[in-house]
């Protein structure tokens, strides 16, 4: 099964938050909180929580890429999709879950970021 850690990461505060897990087995992905009462989401996020995952307890289970997650990678509906997967030496064939990794969902308006164990363990 195919992990990656999402965590806050702030360089220059020398902030890093290991917030949830998301997993994937080829068929389901899963997303569960780590340690939610012993984080600080809550000084990250407006309502204490990652968008579209409410229930602190819950593993959340699903055939597609959540939506909360899949918006940020590129969507392959865009004209520089070839381009963007040959900077990341990927190809057609790779999955949602390969273009995160890569990516690490890395957007301008937050610092959370989707990354694996090895990177995790270099951030600390």
């Amino acid at each position: 099964m195919k992990k990656l850690f999402l965590v806050w990461y702030e360089k220059e505060n020398k902030i890093l938050n290991k917030i949830g897990e998301l997993s994937y087995d080829g068929t389901y992905y899963y997303f569960r909180y780590l340690n939610y009462e012993n984080n600080d989401l809550q000084l990250f996020s407006k309502n204490g929580l990652f968008y579209g995952f409410e229930d602190i307890n819950l593993t959340y289970k699903s055939k597609e890429l959540f939506f909360s997650i899949k918006s940020r990678i590129p969507s392959k509906k865009r004209i520089d999709y070839k381009q963007i997967l040959n900077e990341y030496k990927l190809n057609d064939s790779c999955t949602d879950f390969d273009l995160l990794e890569k990516t690490k969902g890395r957007i301008s308006t937050d610092n959370f970021l989707f990354i694996t164990e090895d990177e995790l363990k270099s951030l600390i």
